[in-house]
């Protein structure tokens, strides 16, 4: 029996990297698991690996409709969500001077506005639950870094976010934490 039986995790950006750690080892304390990330067959080949999941969709986060799509199925088929993972993301590497308007647009997008449509859409299962939200940050969301301002901004605004979110939620019962790795 693990310790996290009774509970329905969604973990955005769930077919590799630390999506994929994070639903590993939430699979591993039994949670129930809704998988959402853009590529179809990764995902698809992640849910199957894991006994725990309950549901995944191809969801492209950065767009409010699939977004609407992901959590009116999360309410209309499991009725439940607990905890929300918001790990999505991507990385851009070069110079400001070389950073493309195209590059700020997908780093804005993924890495700050998929917490906000996300967030906002799961609020109310959320609520019921009193759940928590975990936005996967980084260290870039503190420190800035050469070669990456696109991404520091993105991840700067995200732990912001993230700060007001914990403030307004405390009064509904929802804990909302950031995690910085790097």
């Amino acid at each position: 029996m693990g310790k996290l039986e009774s509970k329905t995790v969604l973990i955005t950006g769930a077919s590799r990297g630390i999506g994929l750690a994070i639903a590993r080892a939430l699979n591993d304390e039994g949670a129930k698991l809704i998988l959402a990330a853009r590529s179809r067959g990764p995902l698809a080949s992640t849910a199957a690996q894991l006994s725990g999941t309950v549901m995944s969709m191809a969801t492209d986060v950065t767009k409010p409709g699939d977004v609407k799509r992901l959590l009116t199925e999360v309410q209309r088929r499991i009725r439940r969500l607990d905890v929300v993972i918001n790990n999505a993301g991507v990385f851009t590497y070069k110079p400001f001077a070389k950073t493309t308007q195209e590059d700020w647009h997908q780093n804005i997008a993924t890495n700050l506005t998929s917490i906000f449509l996300v967030t906002r859409a799961a609020l109310p299962l959320l609520k019921r639950s009193h759940g928590d939200i975990v936005n996967i940050l980084s260290v870039s969301s503190r420190v800035p870094f050469a070669n990456c301002s696109a991404y520091a901004a993105a991840k700067f605004g995200a732990l912001g976010l993230t700060g007001v979110l914990r403030r307004e939620l405390r009064a509904d019962g929802i804990r909302v934490t950031a995690v910085l790795p790097g």
